[in-house]
């Protein structure tokens, strides 16, 4: 079977992959994975001519919430898009006939990879660890579609591809909104050096990264907060987030005495 595979985006972390379909008889029925603010992890399940499933590798690390798109009769993938950093924040898969929900978070920048004219989507290649960091997608060739159907495909996709338009305008004015929200808030990264575990850097880190303090702090993700350091560079690999949303949380809502007393108590715990 010959593929072609696209370009990439996202990082470069992780190690690289390749998983497609290996037989031209075999079809995507679904794919299943993991997400939370950033795309953990994906699996292909595919569908032979004899009628028998196979799973494909499992990309990715362990993290995040399950999910599943599965592909009905007669429809296959045509492209990607999403939102990319240094992992793939966050994913959303196209067929011929619709486009799947969002997966994943919403940070970092627009993408999109698309099959070319008269080919589908088989796979997928790039780069994964503990996230998947960067994506690309492997295409072949389509089978020559009846009359019929290339009409009613031409037709579907017009009609998503007005959906898909709409839905971008609509996400685009929601981003705006968030990030004049953003640039009201008062950044007060001595606030977030009260948090055991955070320095002068890594405060100025978090601001730069939309977390300009203590209640922005205990509403983000330990997961987030790892990406985070990790794109900050090998020297912030030892910081570990996972209490700072949890003293955040008690700082904003017990105060401060409260805080100090709770990390008193944690530090008594890791001396145990």
């Amino acid at each position: 079977m010959s593929v072609e595979i696209s370009s990439q985006f996202g990082g470069q972390g992780g190690q690289e992959f390749i998983i497609h379909l290996q037989e031209d008889s075999e079809r995507i029925v679904a794919i299943q994975g993991t997400a939370g603010d950033f795309v953990d992890a994906f699996q292909i399940i595919s569908l032979n001519a004899a009628g028998q499933y196979s799973e494909l590798d499992v990309v990715g690390g362990s993290g995040g919430q399950q999910f599943l798109f599965e592909l009905n009769d007669g429809e296959y993938l045509t492209g990607i898009s999403g939102r990319y950093a240094g992992f793939i924040d966050q994913i959303q898969f196209h067929t011929n006939l619709r486009t799947s929900p969002i997966y994943g978070g919403a940070g970092g920048q627009k993408f999109a990879l698309h099959a070319p004219a008269g080919a589908e989507v088989v796979g997928f290649a790039g780069r994964a660890d503990w996230y998947i960091d960067a994506i690309a997608i492997v295409t072949r060739p389509l089978a020559a579609p009846s009359v019929v159907e290339t009409a009613t495909e031409a037709v579907t996709k017009t009609i998503v591809a007005a959906q898909e338009l709409v839905a971008e305008k609509v996400a685009d004015v929601k981003e705006k909104a968030a990030e004049v929200v953003a640039a009201v808030r008062e950044a007060k990264p001595k606030d977030l050096q009260k948090i055991e575990g955070i320095g002068p850097k890594i405060s100025h880190i978090l601001v730069e990264n939309g977390i300009p303090d203590l209640a922005a702090l205990a509403d983000t993700q330990v997961d987030s907060l790892k990406g985070i350091l990790k794109d900050a560079g090998s020297r912030y690999k030892l910081a570990d987030p996972t209490t700072w949303p949890e003293q955040a949380k008690v700082g904003v809502d017990e105060g401060m005495k409260a805080l100090k007393a709770f990390q008193a108590k944690l530090k008594g715990g890791r001396r145990k």
